[in-house]
Order: C-alpha cells, then sequence, then structure tokens
C-alpha cells in the first residue's frame, strides 16, 4: 500500500492532542484501541496504523474485532476525507465507537456529518494542541468539535457542548 497522505511535522503537521483532553476523551468514550495517526511518536493509543499505510485508502480498515474503538486527530487542512472514512468504518462492526476531533466549522461537510454522526459536542475550553518537535507552542486560534459515530448514542441529531476540563480524571 503506499502512503499518500503522509504527515509532516511542520507548523502545518501533526499537533499532539493535549493530555488533558486526552485523559477526559478516554475517560468518556474509551479505552480507545487505535490510533489512526501513523506516527508513533504522537499517537495516543498503544496501537497505531504502521507508518506506511495510508489511513484514508478504501481497502485500509480502522474497526476490527480487535479494535472497536478508534481515536482520529486528524490534519485540520483535509478533515472532510478523514470524516468519510470515519463515518464508513464506524458502520463496520456493530457496537464500534469511531472518534473524530475537528475545527468547528459551519462548513457544508461539518454540517453533513453532524447529521450523521451520534454525537457531536462542541469542545469547551479550547484545546491546546502539544506541538511536533520543533515548532514553538502558539495558542489554538479555534474551537474544536468532537464528532462521534457509533449505534449507541440517543444524541443523534444533537450538538451538545461539553466542558471536557471538568471530566478530567483526578490522579493520586
Amino acid at each position: 500500500m503506499s502512503r499518500q497522505h503522509p504527515k509532516v511535522s511542520s507548523s502545518r503537521g501533526l499537533w499532539r492532542t493535549p493530555d488533558d483532553f486526552w485523559s477526559a476523551v478516554n475517560a468518556k468514550f474509551g479505552p480507545f484501541d487505535l490510533d489512526v495517526d501513523n506516527d508513533v511518536n504522537a499517537s495516543r493509543v498503544h496501537a497505531c496504523l504502521p507508518h506506511n499505510v495510508d489511513a484514508l485508502a478504501k481497502d485500509t480498515e480502522w474497526v476490527t474485532e480487535g479494535a472497536r474503538r478508534v481515536w482520529c486527530n486528524p490534519p485540520f487542512s483535509n478533515v472532510k476525507r478523514w470524516m468519510l472514512k470515519a463515518e464508513q468504518e464506524s458502520k463496520r462492526i456493530r457496537g464500534s465507537t469511531v472518534c473524530v476531533l475537528a475545527p468547528l466549522s459551519a462548513s457544508q461537510w461539518a454540517l453533513r456529518y453532524s447529521k450523521l454522526a451520534s454525537q457531536v459536542l462542541i469542545l469547551v475550553p479550547r484545546i491546546e494542541f502539544d506541538p511536533p518537535p520543533g515548532v514553538d507552542v502558539s495558542r489554538n486560534s479555534a474551537d474544536n468539535m468532537l464528532f462521534v459515530f457509533n449505534d449507541k448514542s440517543p444524541y443523534r441529531e444533537a450538538i451538545w457542548y461539553w466542558e471536557w476540563s471538568e471530566d478530567v480524571p483526578i490522579r493520586s
């Protein structure tokens, strides 16, 4: 399989999901079995797709019997294609969940997938992503949404605010 969508560590490339948000989302929707990120250093889950696998290829399976809960923090420059793949993959095996982090948007793709997702959560407060190596930390200028694709949610066609920072598990 060729790798057509490389994730480049740059100011426009992969920004890692921060620990505090990850703790909250993993507690609420996880534990996750697979991170579709190909970068072992950025992956939040012990299992990620191999570096040479194109995560968006038609024959790449995210959801399998061994991976029913999938996390995706895609490059925000190309979210629409990742949303399509996530929605398709969530239907592969009954009882699976695919969560996709995305920028808050009123675009056509956001409208379409908000109707297909089980839940859409507007995230409060704004997420401060961990930058790639060699990139200076900067403030996130965009609000974020979390799309949850599964067959279990009673909240279909509703958009909720999630104050995720209140759900961060306290470590002793």
